[in-house]
């Protein structure tokens, strides 16, 4: 599954928040919501 490869990778993807659902939930812990992203930038 690419979900696994790109977490195996290092690589966090991406999503508008009501995208998040149409997610496996077993993995949408480890996707960020678009405004959670954009959140995390204006921290650094």
């Amino acid at each position: 599954m690419q979900l696994s490869e790109m977490t195996n990778a290092g690589v966090t993807l991406v999503v508008p928040n009501s995208h998040i659902c149409t997610f496996d939930r077993s993995y949408r812990s480890k996707i960020l919501t678009l405004s959670n992203f954009i959140e995390l930038l204006h921290n650094t």
